[in-house]
């Protein structure tokens, strides 16, 4: 009889687009979704209340997207986590690209790792307890344990990712992976190439990655160079051109020590139109400063949020308004 496993999937969405994807992906979908709704409502009674009822309750159970609700491109990866008897853990992680009710596509899958036996326990019940997948990607609950560090879905339905094991707290567990980097994969799989190498800095940094209007690039924090002017690491914003593998320093902002969760030095770059990106700096729990730095690499300041006493400055948002070019 096969020895029984305790395995732990969780899903942490990581691009998201609602542009429609190109080429023919729609004369391949395949559609488990539709299918199941379809043979569902041909099980409803002939008419009446009862018919519209079935239709309903067949429409609530389905996992199409409701009416109004319609999601283009979605790529997220999937965590499967696995602990045996001897208490071993294992890990293993999938990214997957779904446009609209087609089945999702795997584009890109690392493991399952050797198991190993850590000291932190049983991992994975660690982590199921808390039924959240990002506990695999948030530093505090441990993120870097995953390969999957960032991604950005382009206006083709392509996915950019960031792949690397760098940050990884528990090495053994994390699974391998071929070749670190900045890669993009088409939605269906294929035309997998590498960017340039993965970015150095830590995931507090990071946040989302934002991409541009025309969906060509790519703002991100990476760590700049200290062999270039001004000579230190430090995050900055980086540009990074999907088509033509070019990556430039955007931001020159002075080295800051001691950063913390709460104090990122620069986070949250995100595009106001195709020539400007704001960021922030500062600390999230009182003094909150926003900046503005154009693809030319001219800084300006926009503004500074200061917490009122007792209260505390939220920086995990989004903004969905998009100002004319």
């Amino acid at each position: 009889m096969p020895v029984p496993r305790l395995a732990l999937i969780l899903v942490a969405i990581v691009g998201l687009s609602l542009a429609a994807p190109r080429g023919g992906a729609a004369a391949t979908c395949q559609s488990t979704c539709t299918q199941q709704l379809a043979a569902c409502k041909q099980t409803c009674p002939g008419g009446g209340q009862g018919r519209r009822d079935c239709r309903a309750a067949c429409a609530e159970r389905s996992t199409c997207t409701a009416p109004g609700a319609r999601i283009r491109t979605l790529a997220y990866v999937v965590t499967e986590c696995t602990t045996d008897p001897q208490k071993r853990s294992s890990l293993k992680q999938t990214l997957l690209v779904r446009h609209g009710n087609c089945d999702a596509v795997p584009v890109a899958a690392f493991g399952p790792s050797r198991p190993v036996t850590t000291p932190f326990g049983d991992l994975c019940s660690f982590y199921g307890v808390q039924r959240r997948g990002g506990s695999f990607y948030e530093i505090d609950a441990g993120r870097s344990v995953g390969v999957f560090q960032n991604a950005a879905v382009l206006r083709d339905g392509s996915t950019v990712f960031n792949l690397t094991k760098q940050f990884s707290n528990v090495p053994a567990l994390t699974p391998d992976v071929p070749e670190e980097g900045i890669f993009v994969v088409r939605a269906d799989g294929s035309e997998l190439r590498r960017l340039g190498p993965p970015s150095r800095a830590p995931q507090l940094f990071s946040f989302r990655w934002s991409v541009s209007p025309d969906g060509r690039t790519i703002a991100f924090i990476d760590l700049g160079d200290p062999n270039e002017p001004p000579y230190y690491e430090a995050p900055q914003v980086f540009l990074l051109d999907t088509r033509r593998n070019r990556r430039k320093q955007l931001t020159h902002q002075p080295r800051r020590p001691n950063l913390t969760a709460d104090d990122n030095g620069i986070a949250l770059p995100i595009f106001l139109n195709k020539r400007t990106i704001a960021y922030y700096s500062g600390s999230t729990g009182t003094e909150f400063r926003a900046f503005q730095v154009t693809t030319d690499g001219k800084e300006s300041a926009l503004g500074t949020f200061i917490a009122a006493n007792g209260a505390q400055i939220v920086a995990r948002f989004r903004s969905h308004r998009r100002v004319p070019t």
